[in-house]
């Protein structure tokens, strides 16, 4: 896994159309479809892991961290720490809040979402091509564009 400042991030963005800025990620304007996500830890990380498998063989991901530590009482700062230390990344978000994924490096993708949803932490997820992107936000909804419609699609609520 490579990782990205959040200029990084945002360039990668740009460059394959999905506009993006440094301070807050790609634009919430470009998300077809909205979800709600269960108020439990279980069955948040159940919703992401679905969606997630939209991307599954994908040549590149990028991860994207744009907001953590909003709920104190489920945050798994610790854990999420662990896995970029598995990837021997020391820096903390604020330096490094997105990473390059590529096929082989799926399983660690996937960790770190989990922890991260779990965690009601925003995040973006954006494919190769800029065609399927995916949002989990700490405000309990998520929203996708170029990933099929599932099952307990919602509205999010209004800014």
């Amino acid at each position: 896994m490579k990782p990205l400042t959040a200029k990084q991030a945002a360039e990668w963005c740009r460059n394959l159309g999905v506009p993006a800025e440094p301070s807050s990620g790609p634009s919430r304007e470009i998300l077809a479809d909205h979800f709600g996500l269960p108020e439990d830890s279980t069955g948040r990380v159940a919703v992401a892991a679905e969606r997630l498998a939209q991307f599954d063989g994908a040549s590149r991901i990028l991860i994207w961290i744009t907001g953590w530590g909003v709920w104190p009482s489920v945050d798994r700062s610790d854990d999420f720490r662990e896995i970029r230390a598995e990837l021997g990344e020391p820096r903390w978000l604020d330096e490094i809040p997105a990473h390059l994924a590529s096929k082989a490096d799926f399983d660690y993708l996937c960790r770190m979402v989990k922890c991260a949803v779990s965690s009601l932490w925003d995040l973006y997820l954006v494919g190769p091509k800029g065609r399927k992107i995916l949002h989990f936000s700490h405000d309990e909804w998520g929203g996708s564009r170029g990933i099929p419609t599932m099952p307990n699609k919602a509205q999010h609520p209004t800014a």
